[in-house]
């Protein structure tokens, strides 16, 4: 019995490590295509004018990052960029309060890179159990000059997660002008 298991497990690793390599892939030729130095694909949760969990593919640019779902695009200036982070549902969430609409969006607590915060008060240290979620997070100052957010879901590539995050940040630092007096 133990020997089946242990096979089918071997197996369905086997089955998501080929279907994640298609994947990058894909994603690799769409870059190449357009020119962008990063991509990845993510559900939309919320921030811009799209329903939750609409597929999207983000590209980096050297200017801008290019939000496209279904050929409606959406673009931030990496000049109004602040940060983009990946945070997972556990890091996000405690027992029985739901702070997404708060603690996605967050606030910027060291300029650059930055950190999301926002949403928190009253937060205790029991977690969620269950399956933890991994959000992308694209913080950036929005025409009125306020902070804002745009959230997007991705449980299926970590590690590309991860690149594109620290891509754009690695944009972000290059392309800011401004000087910040502590």
């Amino acid at each position: 019995m133990f020997y089946v298991i242990a096979f089918s497990i071997v197996v369905v690793l086997i089955v998501v490590i080929l279907i994640n390599r298609a994947g990058n892939k894909e994603m690799d030729r769409k870059m190449h295509d357009s020119g962008a130095d990063a991509m990845i694909s993510a559900f939309h949760i919320e921030g811009i004018g799209l329903g939750r969990r609409a597929d999207c593919d983000l590209f980096l640019f050297s200017d801008k990052v290019v939000i496209d779902h279904n050929g409606r695009k959406f673009e931030i200036l990496l000049a109004r960029m602040r940060a983009a982070v990946v945070k997972t549902e556990q890091e996000i969430y405690e027992k029985d309060k739901s702070v997404v609409g708060r603690a996605l969006i967050g606030t910027l607590l060291v300029p650059g890179w930055g950190t999301i915060v926002g949403g928190m008060s009253g937060i205790g240290t029991k977690k969620v159990k269950g399956k933890s979620n991994t959000y992308l997070i694209l913080n950036f100052v929005n025409n009125n000059g306020k902070l804002a957010g745009v959230t997007f879901l991705n449980n299926f590539n970590i590690i590309r997660v991860n690149k594109f995050c620290e891509a754009v940040n690695n944009k972000i630092s290059e392309n800011k002008t401004e000087t910040v007096i502590l």
